[in-house]
């Protein structure tokens, strides 16, 4: 390989390993996680790789629905008032202000773009890369059950037409898709959206780059500190690097560290905003096309391996990883609502998404360190592309 620049990731997940992809043929790179790849948020996520959700969520509606859904224990967002820290109320003032100065528009704009782009790297990628992540390119089907909501995504898709992100109308008869559809009002199809399971994806291109020699890519678990120490070990799955000593032993280091960036690199303002799921094996009586529920912020995925996930539900509770049963529920009784599926052995998860205040991910350098972080519910649609762009910018620094 001669005498490669190096560069440490931190962060083992979509966006360590996409970066890591984009990086480890010119360079020598070497990823830290202490868990293990994907053992995070990019466990068990909803599984869109969706275009057709690429909306900021900065909107005065938005608010003025968050503020109602504070009396509604079932509600899609669960603000947790008894919950308080400084970077909860920097999130919440920053999210406000991203909404007063009206940037709805072009925050939009600029994640549908990263999401297109995402979906060609990923195209391209996949003729590439033998790996199996149980894609679907099954679509995903929008669905809106009362009139307002309705009115307001007819509005929409002609605001973004000129995007190109492929939103169309289509009928509500959705019985053909194995959905039950009594109480659909509108819904819209983008054909070019499919769906994957991300943990697969990231463990099996973290495997393919370390058996192909054209990667110069290792893993190793170790656990990052923010601290001057220097290195010290506790034992073999939890060695402890200080980043000083990171910066010292490699040419760059990446912080892909999602929610917890905020740690390593605190003057970036990225907040855990904390999401369910359940998933369901063997699942071949359930929907045949992926689906997001715009009312109740529920989406759905049938893996290719008929695997059924549902995921949704938004929580700011700081960095607590509690699957609480009252969050669950929801997403179980859409379920049984909108699909055949009559059983309730679903396997349950939570993860803390990395989330911004005006939604758009953080892809720079920051005292020193490169960050990929705060794509939210978009980490795993528009990952490659983000990857991509650090990638390209490191590159034009040297």
């Amino acid at each position: 390989m001669g005498n490669r620049k190096s560069i440490a990731i931190v962060g083992g997940g979509v966006a360590g390993i996409t970066t890591a992809y984009f990086l480890a043929k010119k360079y020598k790179v070497r990823l830290f996680d202490p868990n293990g790849i994907a053992e995070q948020c990019s466990y068990a996520n909803g599984g869109q790789l969706s275009v057709c959700n690429a909306e900021v969520w900065n909107t005065y509606s938005n608010i003025a629905k968050g503020f109602k859904w504070l009396t509604q224990p079932d509600a899609p967002l669960a603000f947790r008032p008894d919950v308080w820290s400084w970077p909860k109320i920097r999130w919440i003032a920053g999210f406000i202000g991203a909404t007063i100065t009206n940037k709805y528009d072009y925050n939009t704009r600029k994640t549908i773009e990263y999401s297109l782009r995402s979906r060609k790297l990923m195209k391209k990628m996949m003729k590439e890369v033998d790996i199996n992540f149980h894609h679907n390119e099954c679509g995903i089907l929008h669905i809106y059950k009362n009139q307002k909501s309705w009115d307001k995504a007819q509005r929409t898709l002609e605001r973004f037409k000129d995007t190109g992100w492929g939103r169309v109308k289509t009928k509500t008869n959705l019985i053909k898709y194995n959905i039950k559809s009594n109480d659909v009002v509108g819904a819209t199809l983008t054909k070019g959206d499919s769906v994957g399971d991300i943990h697969s994806f990231c463990q099996n291109l973290s495997r393919y780059m370390m058996q192909d020699p054209k990667y110069d890519y290792s893993f190793r678990i170790n656990k990052i500190v923010r601290t001057e120490d220097e290195v010290f070990w506790s034992n073999p799955r939890d060695m402890a690097f200080s980043l000083t000593k990171l910066k010292k032993d490699f040419d760059e280091v990446i912080i892909c560290a999602g929610a917890y960036t905020q740690y390593l690199v605190p003057s970036v303002n990225v907040y855990p905003i904390k999401g369910y799921s359940i998933t369901y094996q063997n699942a071949y009586e359930g929907p045949t096309i992926s689906v997001l529920d715009d009312d109740r912020k529920i989406v759905a995925s049938p893996f290719s391996n008929n695997v059924f996930r549902v995921a949704g539900t938004a929580e700011l509770a700081d960095w607590n990883h509690s699957i609480r049963k009252d969050r669950i529920k929801p997403l179980a009784d859409w379920v049984e609502q909108n699909t055949f599926i009559k059983r309730d052995d679903y396997k349950r998860w939570a993860c803390l998404r990395p989330m911004t205040p005006n939604m758009l991910p953080v892809i720079s350098k920051v005292k020193g360190l490169w960050v990929n972080t705060g794509a939210g519910h978009l980490g795993w649609t528009m990952g490659m592309a983000l990857a991509e762009r650090l990638a390209n910018d490191l590159q034009r620094r040297k």
